[in-house]
């Protein structure tokens, strides 16, 4: 390095840095300090941290480095995660012990609290009483070691009104910062209880109930059977058509035409074939 320029070394973006701090020295400043990029003898680059000063009378600058690489580059991908984290449609949350963190705008958003509101509350805080003890199970569960803890609960909003949220965590054993993603899936648990009540009535039904595909049955009710004989074993082997008496074909292939046009049938009549060859 003997008798090499200073900025021989300084990456070509942080050649101005280099520049200003000597000239800084030059004015009459005792101590500068600056951050800038070094060339290695490999050609690769680090961060250095710079503190530099000079003697006026004999022009000699005295300067100490530090490699901060490792700081910059997890500086930026600081910035990158908390990007993403701003950024996700999802809720993120950081809790540490079993309080709150740190929440992204997702949270603030979905559930209406923002960040001081979050600040130290205890996690549980937001759980619905009927659900609190999935949220205890979920922790313990990162407490002895999984690495990865999937539950569905209801979060209460700052309005009160609930919302289903379903849960992934994780949990840094050494340091006991857990990481939680929640989703709402208020509408689908919400669907999900309509179906299940569709369902029941569908099987209580005394009238017959069917679901069909142009001309084939996909769900028939118990009533169904009851009625006519046929179970879902029979479904794979009968057309709707087939059912149809002779005599009724004409009028049950104008009601089929209305219905594939989208047509609303009501108080249609005919005869339907029973498994045993009678007609009901």
């Amino acid at each position: 390095m003997d008798g090499k320029p200073f900025l021989s070394i300084a990456h070509p973006d942080d050649a101005n840095a280099y520049v200003d701090a000597i000239n800084k020295l030059k004015k009459g400043e005792s101590m500068v300090n600056h951050r800038a990029r070094a060339r290695c003898k490999d050609e690769s680059y680090k961060w250095l941290d710079w503190s530099s000063t000079i003697d006026i009378k004999t022009g000699t600058m005295y300067a100490v480095a530090r490699d901060v690489t490792e700081i910059v580059e997890n500086e930026k991908s600081l910035k990158m995660a908390d990007t993403f984290f701003n950024m996700s449609y999802d809720m993120l949350v950081v809790a540490k012990g079993e309080y709150f963190e740190k929440v992204n705008p997702a949270f603030t958003r979905n559930l209406g609290y923002d960040q001081k509101e979050m600040d130290g509350k205890p996690f549980l805080s937001i759980a619905h009483p009927d659900d609190a003890n999935a949220y205890i199970d979920a922790i313990n569960k990162l407490k002895k070691g999984e690495s990865m803890v999937n539950h569905r609960a209801r979060a209460r909003c700052k309005d009160g009104s609930y919302k289903w949220l379903d849960w992934s965590s994780t949990v840094d054993i050494k340091t006991g910062i857990m990481y939680a993603v929640a989703r709402d899936v208020t509408e689908i648990v919400e669907n999900e209880g309509s179906l299940k009540m569709a369902g029941k009535f569908f099987n209580l039904a005394f009238d017959i109930l069917t679901v069909a595909k142009e001309e084939h049955f996909i769900k028939i009710n118990p009533a169904f059977t009851k009625t006519l004989g046929y179970d879902e074993k029979d479904l794979d082997k009968i057309k709707f058509t087939d059912l149809t008496h002779p005599d009724d074909k004409g009028v049950a292939n104008e009601m089929f035409a209305k219905l594939l046009k989208g047509e609303p049938v009501v108080n249609f009549r005919d005869r339907v074939l029973c498994k045993d060859g009678t007609y009901k």
